[in-house]
């Protein structure tokens, strides 16, 4: 649903127009303007009559990526930041809320077995074990035994509720079972 609106409000000293869009049932004051007059050129102006115009694109962007906070425009979040880079220009970009919770970070480390690990397949029974509180696992270590020759691997696992702190108690129980899943599935075996 599409419709605009325009809007004429008068004050004592100004007369601004705005042109008021409603796109998807959001409300978006974008390309504004106003005349000004003797209140903003008070200094040798009389009667003189000037125009002031604003297109409003961050609003424009808010409706088109559903982001609901202007405020997230000027972010030095890494997280909202990354959203928006993309190697092709026609990739449809879906906006993810952020949490404004701290995140937990816990390691996980274990040996690699000698035939068939797939990165993937841990991502993926991490996700499985952790739901929506895992927001991010990474490899931060690929260790290779001098003697040996076994590999390792360090996964940095990072915990987030969208509505509330977690704590460490409730975040150990779900890495508990990031720890003891991929040994019986994957055929790892823990370093802890």
């Amino acid at each position: 649903m599409e419709q605009v609106k325009i809007i004429l409000v008068e004050t004592q000293t100004d007369r601004l127009l705005f042109i008021r869009w409603f796109l998807c049932l959001k409300h978006v004051s974008c390309l504004s303007f106003l005349t000004v007059g003797s209140s903003v050129f008070p200094a040798g102006a009389g009667n003189k009559l000037g125009w002031a115009f604003g297109l409003g694109l961050e609003r424009l962007a808010m409706v088109l990526y559903s982001i609901p906070d202007i405020r997230l425009f000027w972010s030095q979040d890494e997280r909202f930041l990354k959203q928006f880079r993309v190697q092709d220009i026609h990739q449809p970009i879906c906006f993810q809320p952020l949490s404004k919770y701290p995140p937990l970070h816990n390691d996980i480390s274990f040996w690699l077995p000698d035939d068939g690990f797939t990165e993937n397949d841990f991502y993926e029974l991490v996700r499985s074990v952790g739901g929506d509180l895992v927001e991010k696992v990474s490899l931060v270590d690929d260790f290779t035994h001098p003697k040996t020759g076994r590999r390792s691997h360090c996964y940095r696992i990072v915990y987030r509720h969208m509505e509330r702190t977690l704590t460490q108690q409730e975040v150990a129980v779900v890495h508990g079972q990031s720890n003891r899943t991929p040994e019986s599935e994957l055929g790892v075996q823990g370093r802890y």
